[in-house]
């Protein structure tokens, strides 16, 4: 049982002691739901993004399917919002076919091969979100 004992400076600590609750409470909440960084600003800065979790979206625009020395399936298609592309790998058969718009979530890798550095998306989920619209022909 709460004990109020009416004085200003009771009630004012108690206010305090809410919002700072408050406050914790929408720190936490809003980690949650952090807006998506765009694909452009992934790969404009990877080294800020390497090793982190990220969710991008795009369409695909090749598809190429593997196998690992293991014998184990994995995938690498590249994804573009139209002016950059990344590559994401993820094991299994691809999701997405070519032309389909994904959404990706995983973790940003920095590789360097021929002297080339490039982000890559080890893929944790890929969502298939549309196909694409059939070419209208021109009269």
């Amino acid at each position: 049982m709460i004990t109020v004992k009416g004085t200003a400076r009771d009630l004012g600590g108690r206010r305090s002691l809410c919002a700072v609750a408050v406050l914790l409470t929408l720190a936490v909440w809003s980690r949650g739901v952090a807006c998506e960084p765009l694909l452009s600003e992934v790969l404009e800065n990877p080294e800020v993004h390497r090793g982190n979790r990220v969710v991008v979206t795009g369409i695909v625009t090749t598809v190429t399917r593997r196998v690992s020395k293991t014998g184990d399936p994995y995938y690498a298609l590249n994804l573009t919002d139209g002016t950059r592309t990344v590559t994401v790998l993820g094991s299994g058969p691809p999701p997405c076919s070519l032309g389909t718009s994904a959404r990706v979530s995983g973790t940003v890798d920095i590789t360097t091969s021929s002297g080339r550095t490039r982000a890559v998306i080890n893929a944790a989920d890929v969502t298939c979100l549309s196909a694409k619209a059939p070419a209208t022909p021109h009269p």
